[in-house]
């Protein structure tokens, strides 16, 4: 999502299941809370935000696993009637299953405004997942560096899972030194095929519910954020595995 006009802002893919949990906890290609790894996964993503004509976020993302190696491509876009807001990363890392996940992002944002000159701010991370037995940590560093801005953002996040039932997650994200937002989130998995979730975040106020159906190897998502102030947001999107 876009947090602000600048060159300073940051998008975020608009996956209907991260947005929904309020923190990205599938490091590698697969589902969140999942030991199943697919060697590949291509993800497309669209959102409208607030209600706000000409206001949404698409992206796409694609990640695959070769042995212990895992690479991601994302690019995500917002439109909006002032201008474009555009984020494109690459991610590489190891993976060793039922125990660590990590790895590194490096990548670039571009504001172009209307009627000013584009703005660019280079983005560089650090991220990690553990498996901890029910428990998985997660955690997420990303630094920006531009010719107006200069930041860092960390995310931290603990998955607890009650068996094959549901999986509770509780985050925090803090900007420089200072904790700007902590949510929850319930994942519930009454089918094998279908997953529900609900979340809430404090930092913004917002409130978050969606559903993810698979059929084969497509999962379609589909949810909806609510902002005490600024109203509703609805996302959707279609992931393809293998």
């Amino acid at each position: 999502m876009l947090l602000a006009g600048s060159a300073g802002a940051q998008v975020t893919y608009p996956s209907v299941v991260d947005r929904a949990v309020g923190v990205r906890t599938a490091l590698h290609p697969g589902a969140v809370g999942e030991n199943v790894r697919p060697r590949w996964c291509v993800e497309v993503a669209d959102a409208e935000l607030f209600g706000i004509a000409g206001l949404r976020v698409v992206g796409v993302q694609s990640a695959a696993t070769l042995g212990p190696a895992m690479l991601r491509i994302e690019l995500a876009q917002v439109a909006s009637p002032v201008g474009d807001h555009t984020r494109g990363v690459v991610e590489a890392g190891h993976v060793h299953a039922g125990g660590w996940q990590g790895g590194v992002r490096a990548g670039v944002e571009r504001v172009a405004l209307r009627g000013a000159l584009p703005e660019r701010t280079l983005v560089g991370g650090v991220f990690s997942r553990a498996e901890l037995g029910p428990v998985s940590l997660v955690a997420d560093v990303e630094a920006m560096s531009g010719a107006f801005v200069r930041s860092t953002s960390v995310s931290i996040a603990a998955l607890g899972r009650a068996g094959a039932i549901a999986t509770v997650v509780g985050s925090l994200r803090f900007d420089g030194s200072r904790m700007v937002a902590a949510g929850v989130a319930v994942v519930a998995r009454p089918d094998a095929r279908l997953r529900l979730i609900a979340g809430y975040d404090d930092g913004t106020d917002t409130s978050r519910v969606a559903a993810r159906i698979a059929v084969g190897r497509v999962e379609v998502a589909t949810g909806v954020t609510h902002h005490a102030v600024l109203g509703l947001s609805h996302g959707l999107s279609v992931t393809w595995t293998r």
